[in-house]
């Protein structure tokens, strides 16, 4: 199973939810600020939009589908696989970034990359 969530949702978790994430793979190019080391299980920073296709999405020059169409095209085939291998090894990845859940996010076309992919 390939979940999403909110780095700081998970952070608010007591210790015996915060297990049922699984594997929990933080797809952000820098570490978020407030979040200990050991809240992640894996950092991929490659995961995540270029800092130059982040900006201009944040900056208003490119509309969300645009957003998206650029990141999808992005994302390399071993990466997917490698992901892919990482839910099949621990049962469930989770897939963390730090927008509040429900927001447009590159974890959500990640999440679903990785489901068209296996």
């Amino acid at each position: 199973m390939i979940r999403t969530a909110s780095v700081y949702h998970l952070k608010r978790l007591p210790d015996v939810e915060q297990a049922a994430y699984g594997l929990r793979v933080l797809v952000m190019r820098r570490w978020p600020r407030g979040i200990a080391r050991s809240l992640i299980d894996r950092w991929m920073p490659d995961a995540a939009p270029s800092s130059e296709l982040l900006d201009a999405y944040r900056a208003g020059c490119l509309p969300w589908q645009d957003f998206a169409t650029a990141y999808r095209a992005g994302l390399s085939i071993s990466l997917l696989e490698q992901l892919c291998q990482m839910e099949q090894d621990h049962g469930t990845l989770t897939v963390l970034c730090w927008e509040p859940d429900g927001q447009p996010c590159h974890r959500y076309l990640l999440q679903q990359a990785l489901e068209e992919h296996a």
